[in-house]
């Protein structure tokens, strides 16, 4: 049957649909500045049945997309970047944003660097190879980008990424390192100063009711 998209609704507070996949992975910082906002918005989780259809109706053909009273807005960074902004957990001035977006993008290189081993170890792209990437890949890999992520925290006083308030890019880590831990805890062993701060952020009063009672998902 043809996949019918929402009609949004025009009022006087943006209606918020976020389209993505049964997971947390990049969408998941999403809603969770949503929540920690207490903004509604409608938390749209595509079927692989539903996919081929929609996905000639989403810009660049690929999630996640938020819409925004109709409007289509795409790529994941643009997304968190523009929710975040609005609802003010980009940093309290430039500098702090600044940080912000160069913490953002050291992630979003951790996750292309590690992508070879972390899909394979999710059984989503060549499974075969992931003892042997877990040796070339994850090990190396993980080391050098938990040790910058160390020492940003140790930096800072408050026990976050930037200032002494938990921004966006705090709640990015927490929930890619809570993956990390859970795929493959020896890759944490050494590092409970990270494990320490994802407790932290998800202990926060805005998100705790929703961090215990979200779905759990390989990723």
């Amino acid at each position: 049957m043809p996949i019918k998209l929402p009609k949004c609704i025009p009022g006087k507070k943006p209606h918020y649909k976020l389209y993505y996949f049964d997971a947390r992975n990049i969408a998941e910082p999403i809603r969770q500045v949503f929540t920690y906002a207490k903004v509604e918005f409608d938390d749209v989780r595509v079927t692989q049945e539903e996919w081929p259809e929609l996905k000639e109706r989403m810009p660049y053909g690929k999630v996640p997309v938020l819409e925004v009273d109709g409007k289509q807005l795409t790529e994941s960074s643009a997304i968190l970047w523009y929710v975040a902004e609005k609802y003010k957990l980009t940093g309290r001035n430039e500098w702090e944003k600044a940080k912000v977006g160069e913490l953002n993008d050291i992630l979003k290189d951790f996750r292309s660097e590690l992508a070879p081993w972390f899909y394979a170890k999710a059984g989503i792209r060549d499974p075969e190879t992931e003892a042997e990437r877990y040796e070339s890949v994850a090990k190396p890999v993980t080391k050098k980008f938990l040790e910058r992520f160390s020492q940003v925290l140790r930096t800072h006083q408050g026990g976050f990424y930037v200032g002494n308030k938990e921004t966006f890019v705090d709640f990015a880590i927490a929930d890619y390192i809570f993956t990390l831990n859970k795929m493959a805890p020896d890759l944490l062993a050494e590092r409970q100063d990270l494990l320490q701060h994802v407790e932290r952020i998800h202990n926060l009063p805005q998100l705790k009711k929703y961090i215990e009672s979200r779905k759990d998902t390989i990723v």
